[in-house]
Order: structure tokens, then C-alpha cells, then sequence
């Protein structure tokens, strides 16, 4: 019998398990202000190009539109639509750079790819689609559009986002309100400007999966130590030395994970999603770290202090709990 199952057949069962953990949540979320004192930040990450290998920064510049360097490049197929490794999983053996003057470089020995700087020259606009979503973009060269058709064999073309006063594409309305201090757009990131996991949280999927995973499965751009795994989910209002951010909403997980970042390839038993539904999914979608809105333009480091202002419902936190405890897992 499954959980859904013989909850029906135990109303008072599932009400006293409600009132629980209705109470068991007012304190988690209460103790919370007494485990955020020693957080730091682990490491920094920026992936170039949507879709392709991030590398670890010591320093990170936020502009109006997010992290500086980060997925200020896409690819798109001949409809314009972006590709991601959703579709062609060897993107995350293409390993993009950035020159000593700013210029991109492309490199891939994994796909028998050689090296390419590229050049912008006279660049052209095209509107591309993200998610059904409209956005103004330019052409990058005839060189790197080559090199990317070769390297995932399909034709396909590179573009770049305009410079950060320029560029328009809204966050959701839903989870963030601009204010007249700051009025934050997103590149070509999914949809927010920065994403943020906890190492803790990362070891703990490692030590619960049955494959071995690290940060490169998951891609965000801030990691944290000194957490207990998941409290990230609780942080509403946070500051990253003298960055504020806002979490705007729980980061939901697609097949992206379950690909090698080594070699490019999708893990036959689909892990480390398999796992994760067990106790990080909420209607069959799983959640692993969190969105974040920068609410000033400025510079993260590694080592910087992170101090939680403000907390919010962990109701990830409940339903996790409360499954592992049932399912004894």
C-alpha cells in the first residue's frame, strides 16, 4: 500500500501527522536563525554558454542582468529556438573560456574539436525563443556557427545577448517586483539570474544516490558551506557579503542531472533524479537549490559571509522529512 493510499483509508491518522508537522515546521523554520552563522561561500561558477561546461571563478561581478560572463551565449537551432543539453547532451563537453581581452574561446578535445577564438564582427539581430519566450539577440560569426554544427551535428548558430543596458527579458512577475533602485532583467539563464545550492546539499544527494554526483550535475553559479542539508530552502532574504539577494523560488529538475558531466552521457537508471523523487519532489517534479534575484549591481567572493534576513515556509523541508520518515529512508 502506498503513502497516498492508506492516508484515505486513515483520516485521523493523517491529521494528527498534519498537525505534527505543521508544529515541527514553525520550529525547524524558528531554529533556523541559529544555524546560519558560519555560511560561507564555497564556490563560484560561470557557464558561458547556456547549455555548455561551466569552470570555478574567485570573483563574481553582478551587472543589471546577472553574474558578468555568465550564459551571455547561446545556441540556437534554424528556428531559433535554444538548444540545450536536454537535446544534445555532448554541449556539456564543449568547455567555453574567455581570452586575456574578453574574447571567447571555444574548445572541445572530447569531440575532436579545435580551439577557436571568436570573433564578433558586425553582429546581427535575431529574435530567438527561450522557453516561448520572444528575446532580441545577435549573431555571433560564420566561424563559431561552423564549429558548433560540427560539434553537435545539427546546424545550429551561436548568439550573445546585447550589452546589459540594452538587453530586455523580464524575470516572472511572479517571483520578483522591480524597484526603482534596481530593475533586474535575465540573460539566456532559464529563467532567473543566479542559482544557489549548499554543499551540504550536494553531499547529501552523493551519499543518497546510486551514482556518484557533484555540483557540475546540478550548475549553479553560488555554493555555500556551513548549512545543514536543504536549509537553503528556507532562506527568503540573504546577503552575499555586500550583495542582497532575493530567493525567489525552489529550482525544479529536468533530465539535465543525470548526464556525465565527464563524458557526456545520460545515466541509464536516471540517477541521480531516481533517488531525489523520493524525498525532494513535490507532484513528481524534483527540486534541488534555489533561484536568486540580486537586488544591487556589485562583486561576490569566495569566502564571503552569507547572513539570512529573512526566512520562509520550508514546506520542501516538511514533505521531505515527513516521506523519509514513512518510507524509513
Amino acid at each position: 500500500m502506498d503513502i497516498t493510499s492508506f492516508v484515505s483509508e486513515h483520516p485521523l491518522f493523517a491529521s494528527a501527522v498534519a498537525v505534527s508537522v505543521l508544529s515541527a515546521g514553525l520550529l525547524y523554520i524558528t531554529s533556523k536563525r541559529n544555524n546560519t552563522d558560519n555560511l560561507k561561500i564555497d564556490s563560484l561558477w560561470i557557464y558561458p554558454i547556456k547549455g555548455c561546461r561551466g569552470f570555478k571563478v574567485d570573483k563574481m561581478v553582478f551587472d543589471r542582468i546577472g553574474p558578468v560572463g555568465d550564459r551571455r551565449y547561446m545556441v540556437v537551432d534554424e528556428e531559433n529556438n535554444f538548444v540545450s543539453q536536454r537535446e544534445r547532451c555532448k554541449m556539456a563537453l564543449v568547455c567555453p573560456s574567455f581570452d586575456d581581452d574578453g574574447s571567447l574561446i571555444l574548445e572541445s578535445s572530447q569531440l575532436g574539436m579545435d580551439r577557436l577564438k571568436v570573433v564578433v564582427n558586425k553582429p546581427k539581430t535575431v529574435d530567438v525563443s527561450i522557453w516561448n519566450t520572444i528575446v532580441k539577440a545577435q549573431l555571433v560569426s560564420p566561424e563559431a556557427d561552423k564549429w558548433f554544427s560540427k560539434a553537435l551535428g545539427q546546424n545550429v548558430r551561436l548568439v550573445t545577448c546585447f550589452p546589459p543596458d540594452k538587453h530586455k527579458r523580464i524575470i516572472s512577475p511572479k517571483h520578483y517586483t522591480p524597484t526603482k533602485e534596481h530593475n533586474a532583467d535575465v540573460v539566456f539563464a532559464d529563467g532567473f539570474p543566479a542559482l544557489l545550492v549548499s554543499r551540504e546539499s550536494i553531499n547529501d544527494i552523493d551519499a543518497k544516490a546510486s551514482v556518484s554526483v557533484d555540483e557540475r550535475n546540478f550548475r549553479p553559479n553560488i555554493i555555500v558551506k556551513g548549512a545543514v542539508a536543504w536549509d537553503e530552502d528556507t532562506w527568503l532574504n540573504v546577503s552575499i557579503g555586500a550583495l542582497d539577494f532575493k530567493n525567489a523560488k525552489p529550482c525544479s529538475r529536468c533530465q539535465v542531472p543525470t548526464i556525465d558531466p565527464e563524458n557526456g552521457t545520460f545515466n541509464k537508471r536516471f540517477e541521480p533524479i531516481k533517488s531525489l523523487k523520493k524525498y525532494r519532489a513535490l507532484r513528481d517534479v524534483v527540486y534541488v537549490g534555489n533561484n536568486l534575484v540580486h537586488l544591487k549591481n556589485g562583486t561576490i567572493q569566495v569566502g564571503d559571509q552569507v547572513q539570512v534576513h529573512a526566512f520562509k515556509s520550508p514546506i520542501m523541508g516538511w514533505r521531505s522529512q515527513l516521506l523519509s520518515a514513512l518510507r524509513l529512508q
